[in-house]
């Protein structure tokens, strides 16, 4: 049993290490641009910590009483990670690519709390997945082809070097899919 949860275990505590880190160098930093790592950091976090929790309640590790917190904490991230995500890249644009990514978070927020809430009322976690995940499907799309096309890239992005940008939506897509 273990074995099929090895690579869980591993990208989830990767995922957590990378959320913490970010939230030390922003405390180091202090300055405007910290406000970028803190969310990162977040979404980092909350990517990693489902296949974590998971597998350690599979593998019998965690404790009863927080085994019972464990959907309802997956149930919120997997809902709000398209919300936290949406809201590190708001720190990276301007123009009019933010309005569009402001909308995202409201409709995405207005997605989470409904399925959160559908989830705590009859206990099915993926009533609106559906939703929430094509609004993450549409909105990664219009983001993936601001950072590719490099005019766009220009006048809609705050980074001169786009490059660690793209990397850093490979690793997440990559681990997303």
């Amino acid at each position: 049993m273990l074995r099929d949860r090895v690579a869980d275990v591993i990208s989830g505590t990767v995922f957590l290490f990378i959320g913490f880190l970010a939230w030390g160098i922003a405390a180091m930093r202090r300055r405007s641009g910290a406000q970028i790592l803190i969310w990162l950091g977040l979404w980092s976090v909350m990517d990693g910590f489902g296949p974590l929790a998971n597998s350690l309640a599979a593998l019998g590790l965690v404790p009863n009483w927080l085994q019972l917190s464990v959907p309802y904490l997956n149930t919120a991230a997997s809902y709000l990670i398209m919300v936290v995500g949406s809201r590190a890249f708001l720190e990276l644009t301007t123009g009019k690519l933010r309005f569009f990514i402001q909308a995202v978070i409201s409709v995405g927020l207005a997605i989470a709390l409904a399925g959160i809430g559908f989830f705590i009322f009859t206990g099915s976690n993926d009533k609106l997945m559906l939703y929430n995940n094509l609004l993450a499907a549409c909105s990664l799309l219009v983001l993936v082809t601001v950072v590719v096309v490099p005019r766009l890239a220009r006048k809609y992005l705050v980074l001169p070097d786009r490059r660690v940008l793209l990397a850093g939506m490979l690793v997440f897509a990559i681990q997303a899919v």
